[in-house]
């Protein structure tokens, strides 16, 4: 894949279980299906240069994905067809910056019953709850003393545009956590979260919708529970899709 900005070919990095490109030539970053919502201020970070920042002056830039024209947005070019966002170092620290100044201002609450519909309003919700719990609750200390399943709030599941699907769920307490998924006797794990949370969030890749899932919390001293096993299935129908 290569960068719409100079045609450079991209560099591929991971934050979390976002995934993006970066143009080794110009420093510009390409996010897929709205994941550029999903980083945390810290998730950005790791991928952003703060060093080099590309100035996004082109006329017309073609979506990398699927040559869709992309439109001109505050992060710099968004393809309204798969999703895609085109940006900058710059421009994404600016944002993440921004948002967590509107949240110091307003201390928003967001509930994952208002998470419920479009997977761009899923993401928006979601980056400010989890920039919300970063600021309010980061000095919190947690420890696995019952069953996670007692400690696990509100599990959904969610078709993305791009055919994965989106597990969120909540907790009581601050967790790191992974997930485990196993389909006829095969098992893959799944890393959510290397940062104690209290918003969790993963995709797994569709052809596992016959699977079934676990969760997985870990203490600040290591120590594992895990939740009841979920049919994958189950829960897309217990959401209507």
């Amino acid at each position: 894949m290569r960068c719409p900005h100079c045609d450079t070919i991209f560099e591929a990095y991971h934050a979390g279980s976002v995934r993006a490109n970066r143009c080794p030539q110009c420093h510009a970053l390409l996010f897929k299906n709205n994941d550029v919502h999903f980083l945390s201020y810290d998730e950005a970070a790791q991928i952003a240069d703060d060093n080099i920042s590309v100035i996004l002056n082109k006329r017309l830039y073609l979506c990398p994905n699927c040559s869709s024209v992309m439109e001109k947005n505050e992060l710099g070019y968004h393809c309204p067809h798969c999703g895609g966002q085109l940006t900058s170092s710059g421009l994404l620290m600016a944002d993440k910056k921004k948002r967590i100044e509107e949240l110091q201002e307003e201390r928003p609450g967001f509930t994952f019953g208002q998470l419920r519909g479009t997977v761009i309003v899923a993401s928006v919700a979601m980056l400010f709850f989890v920039n919300y719990i970063i600021l309010s609750r980061l000095s919190t200390r947690s420890t696995v003393n019952t069953e996670a399943s007692s400690i696990v709030e509100s599990v959904h599941v969610q078709r993305q545009n791009g055919g994965d699907i989106l597990v969120l769920f909540t907790t009581q307490d601050s967790y790191r956590s992974k997930l485990l998924v196993e389909e006829q006797k095969q098992q893959t794990y799944f890393t959510i979260s290397d940062t104690p949370q209290l918003a969790h969030m993963v995709s797994i890749p569709y052809n596992l919708r016959e699977a079934r899932m676990t969760i997985i919390l870990i203490d600040q001293e290591g120590a594992e529970a895990r939740s009841d096993t979920m049919s994958v299935q189950e829960l897309l129908s217990a959401e209507g899709q």
